[in-house]
């Protein structure tokens, strides 16, 4: 990558640079508090960066005494050159603020309330600087470094939380009627009991709508940032739980990324194929449950049958159906078991005539193009405003992939095209998801023709653990192994981002390392957030039973979305 950027924001705002470098190719930015928003209207107007991708915090308590203790962490992209660059402004201890990037990017409207939510940074002219993940009355900013891992304060409600904080107080409409305020969720079966959308209705159609996340969160960045580099592993298998490998791939690149190291050829042919059974596994999960909410429930068990042979082949891979762990730093946990070519190629027959017999269900059906054509539509525009990506994106017609644009593991040798959708509806979602199925299934044929030969896992004893036959055998071999369970894998110093095409867009860890065995900050750029942040804005003036449809076809993931 360029940096041309980084030169030209130098050159024209000497003053409100800091700092600048591009540490594992990602060119950086360190920017005063005061200037930072003539330095994002140059990087979005004459530089051409439309996309804001991520916002996340960090904070360096006691790490660098003689500077700020936060930062805030801007990560922009150009639809137009396909390049990146970060920006970081630091902050002080007390009373940290700078401001809102909301205006220019939607996209920071949820990202921002998050940092304020976890690290107590105040974002000047934000529109709806309230908490997001936790409860409003929740002591603490939980991502700080002084606040505690195990036993948080008790949690003290002092007064009633205002009806109108809660949307229940009718809104009076221009013509004098008054709308009905609704809780659509978190009992409802279209939230699954992990969201809370606050609806005001003007009869059937949503004249204001307010979404309330959190019900799943876990605080995963925290627990990550007290446990060892590997140790990440098992909460990442967490997020996205209808595709986990995806999940442990995106972390195990960052890291890979940040410690400077590549991984066999074998590994990777193998984290491909692996990758895009995942994704149709994923788009199982995303279409049959969004076809049962438009009140179809035969091509659900379609569906789940193709996803129970997926399922089936990572049990006898890993030991484990869901949750499974299998990708690990520097390559795997272990090698393919005898016969997984053979399985993996008796995928083809279910596959084919599953897609088939649900597009001859729903294709030309009535109900079904009634129900989803010029449902939820968002445009172009409207993709890159919010920071959208994965078919989400490619629906309405942005041509981002991950896998063509920044091709990785060989993606760009095999023969696969990109599905690009044109109106941006949940029509156009749900069958964008149906093609990049077929894709996929093209993507593992010809990775399965291409596996080579060779071992699966790096020879770094500092990153990655001997196997037990040699730590059964040598004593050498046995105290690395119990240095490295101890002290965990040294990443080196540093910063980097990773990200991947995940199944439902852009999977990303920002990564800071102090050189230690533990990561001095883990944060995941969930796709499903900035997903989820667009249904607000675009299901109003929809009729109350539209919302199910287009919900659906967001492919919102509870565990992905709050962490």
């Amino acid at each position: 990558m360029s940096r041309s950027a980084v030169e030209e924001v130098t050159g024209k705002l000497p003053k409100a640079v800091v700092s600048s470098h591009d540490h594992r190719g990602d060119d950086t930015l360190v920017v005063q508090a005061k200037q930072f928003g003539e330095v994002m209207d140059l990087l979005k107007g004459s530089l051409h960066f439309d996309m804001l991708v991520d916002v996340c915090g960090a904070d360096y308590l006691g790490r660098r005494p003689d500077k700020e203790r936060f930062e805030v962490v801007y990560h922009l992209l150009s639809t137009r050159t396909w390049k990146r660059v970060r920006v970081k402004v630091p902050l002080p201890a007390q009373k940290p603020t700078v401001d809102t990037m909301s205006a220019r990017w939607p996209l920071a409207d949820w990202f921002e309330r998050e940092v304020f939510d976890m690290y107590g940074v105040a974002f000047k002219d934000h529109p709806d600087l309230r908490r997001l993940l936790c409860h409003r009355d929740f002591p603490g900013h939980p991502l700080r470094k002084d606040y505690p891992k195990e036993g948080r304060p008790a949690q003290v409600i002092t007064e009633p939380v205002p009806l109108e904080e809660h949307g229940f107080l009718p809104i009076t409409l221009p013509n004098g009627s008054q709308t009905v305020p609704i809780n659509f969720g978190p009992a409802h079966p279209i939230t699954h009991g992990v969201l809370r959308i606050q609806m005001q209705l003007d009869g059937e159609t949503i004249v204001k709508s307010d979404t309330e996340i959190g019900y799943l969160h876990r605080c995963m960045e925290k627990e990550a940032e007290n446990t060892h580099w590997d140790g990440v592993i098992p909460y990442c298998d967490r997020l996205n739980y209808c595709s986990t490998q995806m999940n442990t791939l995106g972390y195990c690149m960052a890291v890979e990324k940040l410690a400077g190291i590549e991984v066999t050829e074998r590994a990777k042919v193998l984290r491909v194929i692996i990758n895009e059974l995942g994704r149709i596994m994923d788009h199982c999960v995303c279409l049959g449950p969004n076809i049962i909410d438009l009140g179809a429930l035969t091509p659900y068990w379609y569906f789940f049958q193709l996803r129970e042979v997926l399922l089936d082949i990572m049990d006898r891979l890993s030991g484990s159906r869901m949750t499974n762990s299998y990708v690990r730093i520097g390559g795997l946990a272990r090698d393919v078991y005898d016969g997984f070519t053979d399985d993996v190629r008796a995928v083809g027959p279910v596959l084919e005539r599953v897609l088939r017999d649900i597009r001859d269900l729903v294709a030309k059906n009535r109900i079904f193009l009634d129900r989803t054509v010029g449902v939820g539509c968002i445009s172009r525009d409207q993709a890159v405003a919010y920071g959208l990506s994965g078919p989400m994106a490619r629906a309405s017609g942005l041509e981002y992939d991950i896998r063509k644009v920044y091709p990785y593991y060989h993606y760009d040798e095999f023969e696969w095209e990109m599905v690009v959708g044109v109106a941006g509806d949940t029509h156009d979602r749900i069958m964008c998801r149906f093609e990049e199925m077929w894709q996929s299934w093209k993507i593992v044929q010809q990775a399965l023709e291409a596996l080579p030969d060779g071992p699966v896992n790096i020879d770094r004893p500092d990153l990655i653990r001997r196997p037990l036959p040699e730590v059964h055998a040598n004593i050498e071999a046995l105290a690395g192994h119990f240095m490295h369970v101890i002290n965990g894998p040294k990443v080196p110093d540093g910063e980097a981002y990773g990200y991947h095409e995940a199944a439902n867009g852009e999977l990303g860890f920002y990564l800071v390392s102090d050189g230690s065995g533990t990561p001095h900050r883990v944060h995941c750029r969930a796709p499903c957030l900035a997903a989820m942040q667009v249904f607000d804005p675009i299901v109003e003036g929809h009729m109350i039973a539209d919302a199910s449809a287009f919900l659906g076809s967001l492919n919102i993931i509870a565990g992905e979305l709050d962490r």
